[in-house]
């Protein structure tokens, strides 16, 4: 295996603190959730726009940053999106609302937009040939290894210090890349002849925003369910305006030559099955662990590092094997490997002793090393005019599908536990309570708040667990099948590099 020269260790050890710098500011949010319901006394879908404001924007950008990138360079366009995350973070502790938190991470959500797309160029347009694997992974795994720290020191300082801490975190990481950056040499576009489609672009961020707007049950506002019919409208035309616009311009925000490889395609959506079901799994890991084991989110955020550990440890070596064999195999085996975990959580993530959780995720941090390599190599070419959009396209898709993943299956879920919580509260005669009422909005544990004296505590807290096991049922099925079909899919996306 070839050594990397020096400009590809600086690429690389460049690329892995800005991705880390993304996964830092998402992963220490997501600790937060539970808590943040707590803090602030609000509902789930309020709560909810913490983590939408931050990937909304940061997914509605992606495609145009990857056109960017194309026309520009990378370099440029990263440095660009570094600057907006700074000033994100460095406004960040004077806000002391959820409003305002939800504004800087809309900020936040900009910055992250334009850096992403430009970082994984930079590292596919640098590192070719045998060491393409290998830098993948060794990027996809050190930038989990320094996301460890995300949930941990997430979780330590918003129970000692507040959210706002959360952003202070992250200045100096935002200032060392910009360095880094700097020791980077000037690049130059990768298509000279790229048009910005405005209106496409457009088009394209008020499909995303309206999607997820429609799907958010914000309860603090009464007029939230005509909000949502008319966001929900609003999202199916602004998608037949974009499907038009596609077809129309065939070098547009959707180029015609991104759709006309069958491997890109498929890529995309194998990608939106393993992000989204990864997204559903840890989603619901954090609220058994914060509301029904822990319930203090330091413990929480150490729990979840087996899994990430096991990436940081084992991409590396993924993405050699991946450059040995091909990306057929190392992708589907990851993507059996993977789909025993949701075949393992159905059987009571709550109740199930702790030990078989921890191995679960140890085999989620193993399907997702052997995953991370070939997907990644499968979506973005290493040469070519649309490098930069395959590379946006692709970061949409894994990032976008995080929050409606969560917007999906936390709906879902939060519909079907409210129903079960009210059956509860009704033969427990405190239905009408208020926090009885608040329990049934809220992803969590009932019988923290209610242990009603008619009857036995214990045999209460064991029917809200009950009923919370049986709401992330059809979730965790649902990631099942998706995980299985997309095992055929990557026989067929990978037909030609297998």
């Amino acid at each position: 295996m070839p050594s990397f020269t020096s400009l590809q260790r600086r690429v690389l050890i460049t690329t892995i603190v800005l991705s880390a710098l993304v996964f830092f500011e998402s992963t220490m949010i997501s600790i937060a959730f539970p808590s943040l319901q707590r803090i602030f006394d609000a509902p789930f879908g309020q709560v909810q726009w913490v983590l939408s404001a931050f990937t909304v924007p940061l997914v509605a950008l992606l495609i145009i940053a990857g056109r960017l990138s194309d026309k520009f360079g990378p370099k440029r366009v990263t440095v660009w999106g570094v600057w907006v995350f700074l000033i994100a973070m460095a406004i960040g502790p004077f806000m002391n609302s959820l409003r305002g938190l939800i504004m800087v991470q809309f900020l936040a959500g900009v910055g992250g937009g334009l850096l992403t797309p430009g970082s994984l160029v930079l590292l596919m347009k640098n590192i070719s040939g045998k060491n393409q694997g290998r830098a993948v992974g060794l990027w996809s795994g050190y930038s989990a290894g320094i996301a460890i720290a995300g949930p941990v020191l997430g979780g330590f300082l918003l129970n000692q210090f507040g959210w706002q801490s959360l952003f202070v975190a992250l200045l100096p990481l935002s200032l060392s890349t910009l360095f880094l950056l700097r020791a980077l040499p000037h690049d130059g576009p990768t298509k000279k002849d790229v048009r910005i489609d405005v209106w496409g672009s457009l088009l394209v961020a008020a499909v995303l925003i309206l999607f997820v707007v429609s799907l958010t049950d914000i309860q603090t506002y009464n007029a939230v369910r005509d909000v949502a019919k008319l966001s929900g409208l609003g999202f199916l035309l602004s998608f037949l305006m974009l499907a038009i616009h596609v077809a129309q311009h065939s070098d547009g925000v959707l180029p015609h030559a991104f759709f006309a490889r069958r491997d890109l395609v498929l890529a995309n959506i194998i990608t939106a099955a393993i992000y989204g079901s990864l997204q559903v799994i840890m989603f619901f890991l954090i609220i058994v662990y914060d509301e029904f084991r822990f319930t203090n989110s330091t413990y929480t955020g150490f729990a979840l590092v087996p899994s990430v550990l096991f990436i940081a440890f084992l991409s590396g070596r993924m993405g050699m094997w991946t450059d040995k064999v091909g990306l057929r195999k190392p992708l589907q085996c990851g993507l059996g490997v993977l789909a025993i975990v949701p075949l393992v959580l159905l059987f009571g993530a709550v109740q199930m002793p702790l030990a078989v959780i921890i191995i679960a995720q140890l085999i989620l941090g193993l399907g997702m090393a052997m995953i991370i390599p070939p997907i990644t190599r499968l979506a973005i070419p290493s040469k070519g005019a649309i490098q930069g959009v395959a590379s946006g396209i692709n970061n949409a898709v894994a990032r976008g599908v995080y929050v409606f993943a969560v917007v999906i299956a936390g709906g879902v879920a939060q519909w079907l536990y409210g129903g079960k919580l009210r059956e509860i509260f009704v033969r427990a005669g405190v239905a009408d309570t208020i926090p009885a009422k608040e329990a049934m909005g809220q992803l969590s544990n009932g019988a923290r708040t209610i242990e009603p004296t008619m009857v036995d505590p214990a045999i209460f807290s064991k029917e809200i667990i009950h009923a919370f096991e049986q709401s992330i049922f059809w979730p965790f099925i649902t990631v099942l099948v998706l995980l299985l079909l997309c095992i055929p899919l990557a026989a067929i996306a990978t037909k030609k590099s297998a």
